[in-house]
């Protein structure tokens, strides 16, 4: 009984021992591969790798062992013709590098794992690239980089604000990889030299950077002026303005015979012409575009362009600022069946369908709040010119009608212009 339990342990030894050999996997034959060229440029030079197949599963690391975490390229046995597989491959990095095959077998179970490896043979990567890719200052701005394809020469051009101390700023850049930059000098009141040096150190490449800084703006006047009434008893009403910069004067208007109590909170909306210019009031208090006056009574603001400073005060325009609810009711009548509507200074004409609207008869009135104020009218329709005001109309699209006004209450004489528009809608 004895003898036949030791003999059973026995072969389960064998069997367990003979098992384990069978998991054991055989090692590859040892690869080997020939390459075209052994030095070339990063990210230009194409390698052609010709591979010599061998059982096993084939990989070429054209970074080497050395560098496990960079590209490897799996040669699947499809790849292989006669014998032989061909793989182009890239360096995308910089450096000398020890290429190798490797071929490996590995059980079913992953447990165990043969490589081999090829020979190696040595591949350096350099970059002869000498390019300034981006160029500004600093929170002022960016630079146009021309290269001698289209000019004489490397060139960076910048342009800079008015006032910008050219020996402060600070210049950010990016070059080609791998190179390096040398700068003749940090004053960018004169041209500045950039010189790239490529990573061999065989190319350079030298950017001229030239400033300009933007002239002083002079502009004084305003591009556009309106206004919403924002007191109780008129709130969210908007106003239309007329601005004259030649007599200085702003005349926000309403149709005639409206409440003058909105006028005691104005807000103001406008535009300037300058982009660097200002808008300010009594004490020198800046005001925006959105800023709220009493306009019960007349108010002078002062436009500031750029070039004006309390040493050398330069352009400064000032503006009798009016609100009046004295601007003339224009009334329009008609031979045709039109019936005209006013809405503020929008004119609604309702007009039977087929009504030759391109040619309607028209007569025009104004209602003025006194004998002394004077208007004369001028038309323009569509997108045209402005004309003198004529009886006969083209309402196919919106008409403008423009009153100069003459009103010799506001302000001691003020001259300012009222538009109204007219528009067209078919009754069926």
């Amino acid at each position: 009984m004895r003898r036949l339990l030791y003999y059973s342990l026995l072969c389960l030894l064998w069997i367990s021992v003979d098992s384990c050999k069978d998991d054991e996997v055989a090692a590859p034959p040892k690869p080997s591969f020939s390459v075209d060229k052994t030095s070339g440029l990063y990210n230009a030079t194409e390698f052609t790798f010709t591979i010599d197949q061998v059982e096993g599963n084939i990989s070429l690391l054209p970074y080497g062992v050395e560098n496990p975490n960079f590209e490897g390229i799996n040669v699947p046995a499809s790849s292989f013709t006669n014998g032989k597989a061909s793989v182009k491959f890239t360096y995308a990095k910089v450096g000398t590098y020890n290429a190798v095959v490797v071929a490996n077998n590995h059980s079913t179970d992953g447990q165990s794992i043969k490589n081999v490896y090829s020979d190696p043979k040595a591949i350096s990567i350099t970059s002869d690239q000498t390019a300034i890719l981006t160029f500004s200052f600093k929170d002022l701005a960016d630079g146009t980089i021309k290269d001698k394809v289209k000019t004489d020469e490397d060139s960076i051009s910048i342009t800079v604000p008015y006032g910008t101390d050219l020996t402060k700023v600070k210049p950010v850049y990016t070059s080609s990889d791998f190179s390096t930059v040398a700068a003749s000098g940090a004053d960018f009141s004169s041209p500045v030299s950039y010189v790239v040096t490529s990573q061999d150190g065989l190319k350079k490449s030298t950017y001229v950077v030239r400033t300009t800084v933007t002239p002083i703006e002079t502009l004084n006047s305003f591009k556009s002026f309106s206004a919403v009434l924002s007191s109780a008893s008129g709130k969210g009403k908007a106003l239309p303005a007329s601005v004259d910069s030649v007599a200085g004067k702003i005349v926000i208007y309403d149709t005639l015979g409206a409440s003058t109590d909105p006028f005691d909170s104005v807000e103001l909306a406008y535009e300037l012409r300058g982009k660097f210019a200002y808008v300010r009031y009594a004490n020198n208090k800046h005001v925006a575009s959105g800023d709220t006056l009493d306009l019960s009574s007349s108010k002078t603001i002062t436009l500031v362009p750029q070039d004006s400073t309390a040493a050398a005060p330069l352009g400064k325009v000032n503006y009798a600022l009016i609100a009046t609810n004295r601007a003339p009711k224009l009334k329009l009548a008609f031979v045709d069946s039109v019936l005209a509507t006013n809405s503020n200074f929008d004119i609604t004409l309702h007009a039977l369908k087929g009504t030759d609207v391109k040619h309607l008869v028209t007569t025009a009135t104004t209602d003025v709040p006194s004998i002394d104020v004077t208007s004369t009218i001028r038309i323009k329709e569509g997108s045209g010119d402005w004309k003198p005001f004529t009886p006969i109309i083209d309402y196919s699209k919106p008409v403008q009608f423009e009153l100069t006004v003459t009103d010799p209450s506001l302000a001691g004489g003020t001259t300012y212009k009222v538009v109204y528009t007219a528009t067209v809608t078919v009754i069926n």
